[in-house]
């Protein structure tokens, strides 16, 4: 809930929603700087708009932060989670073959 934190700050708190307001535009930044990376490794496609599947996200994962802060499911949740993930294309490269090594148990 951090990342709605000041949203609708008074004036006098301009500083504070200043500094979140740069806190949201980083996690998106970060999440773009991903899915660069994935595009790179062929995980994501090529022509994918990483500016706007980063900013899409975002918005998606605060959504669901209001609300599960209003009481939602975890099922609700995984099912808002799910339809989101409709959005993301598939990649058209074949995905690597490489697995990641198994946790000891």
């Amino acid at each position: 809930m951090i990342s709605l934190a000041l949203t609708h700050a008074p004036p006098a708190l301009k500083s504070a929603h200043s500094w979140m307001a740069a806190h949201r535009r980083a996690s998106e930044a970060a999440l773009a700087d991903r899915l660069r990376a994935g595009v790179k490794a062929g995980d994501v496609p090529a022509d994918i708009d990483v500016f706007a599947f980063a900013a899409f996200y975002g918005a998606l994962t605060r959504g669901m932060a209001v609300q599960a802060r209003d009481g939602a499911t975890k099922d609700r949740l995984l099912r808002i989670a799910d339809i989101g993930m409709t959005a993301f294309p598939r990649s058209r490269v074949a995905p690597s073959t490489k697995r990641r090594p198994s946790k000891p148990r």
